[in-house]
């Protein structure tokens, strides 16, 4: 059972990896075990929301 909210604010990479959440970015790699994940939060600029129009959409993921 997770514990940890991860919240994706910045342009990056997420991949998959011997049960890791390996998130990449401009700053460096962080590796999150998928157990201790409870939530993910992704936000993503530049997408459009078709009902608001509003440039920007907040993803919840409840793992």
């Amino acid at each position: 059972m997770g514990w940890r909210n991860v919240i994706i604010t910045q342009h990056s990479k997420l991949s998959y990896s011997s049960n890791m959440m390996v998130v990449h970015t401009k700053d460096g790699v962080s590796q999150i075990p998928v157990s201790d994940i409870n939530m993910l939060v992704a936000n993503f600029p530049g997408f459009y929301n078709s009902m608001s129009k509003k440039p920007t959409i907040t993803a919840f993921f409840e793992v």
